[in-house]
């Protein structure tokens, strides 16, 4: 299978922007190439563990729809795979200085019909959920090409925070992303059909596990949605430590 150039022409970016993907030849994932038409263009490595069940010809898939979404147009199709460790890319799971990794997090394709309900389905989530994880007055919940941007001043951090939450490509979580690492688990709690969280081998992660390396605190778990709290006596217990 072949690779996909795309163009971007829009009155936002007068030179416009190129965004190239294609297979690497020893199928160990995908590189991807952006920048500026004209200049030199950056490129990145997305390892198999990465894709969407651990295929990167679906994971091509969802990364071309989703910028055909965002306005870009396909230019080609005939990008030929890339030899493993060509291109002048870097391997997102080996960058120097790069923060630890977190979570692989991916999304299940959905017919068009389908998303459309699924994601009124995943603004009210949100919407509930930061009105229990934020202070009165501060949130908001956006749709955008990709998913949501939700703002708040979440209970415990230092200030205000404007989160970008995908609903529709994967994404990599990493130690330092609070706010979207808690989010995106409280996502994989509530649509089990619908997002997927792997650590970086591949293995499958539950959102419980991802947020309690986040933050174990079991009152932060609770507004977030991860876990409910039952009343025993005179102390609260989380449910989920209790199997009925």
């Amino acid at each position: 299978m072949q690779g996909y150039e795309l163009i971007y022409e829009g009155t936002d970016s007068p030179k416009g922007k190129v965004w190239r993907i294609a297979p690497v030849s020893d199928g160990s994932g995908l590189r991807i190439e952006y920048g500026a038409r004209g200049a030199r263009l950056r490129s990145v490595f997305v390892p198999i563990a990465r894709c969407d069940r651990r295929s990167w010809a679906l994971e091509m898939s969802h990364r071309v729809d989703a910028k055909v979404e965002e306005g870009y147009a396909i230019s080609r199709t005939d990008l030929e795979p890339v030899e493993p460790g060509g291109a002048g890319g870097q391997n997102e799971e080996s960058m120097a200085g790069e923060p630890a990794l977190l979570a692989h997090v991916g999304f299940a394709p959905v017919s068009r019909s389908r998303r459309t309900v699924l994601d009124e389905r995943v603004e009210g989530h949100l919407r509930s959920l930061v009105e229990r994880a934020c202070k009165p007055g501060t949130h908001a919940v956006t749709a955008t090409a990709t998913g949501f941007s939700v703002r708040g001043h979440f209970h415990g951090a230092g200030a205000a925070e404007a989160v970008t939450v995908p609903t529709s490509i994967g994404c990599t979580l990493r130690e330092g992303q609070r706010t979207l690492g808690l989010l995106l688990a409280s996502l994989a709690r509530a649509f089990p059909e619908l997002v997927r969280l792997a650590n970086d081998k591949g293995d499958e992660l539950s959102p419980r596990e991802l947020a309690e390396t986040i933050d174990p605190d079991p009152a932060v778990l609770e507004r977030f949605g991860i876990i409910r709290t039952i009343k025993l006596g005179q102390q609260a217990q989380p449910l989920g430590h209790w199997f009925f």
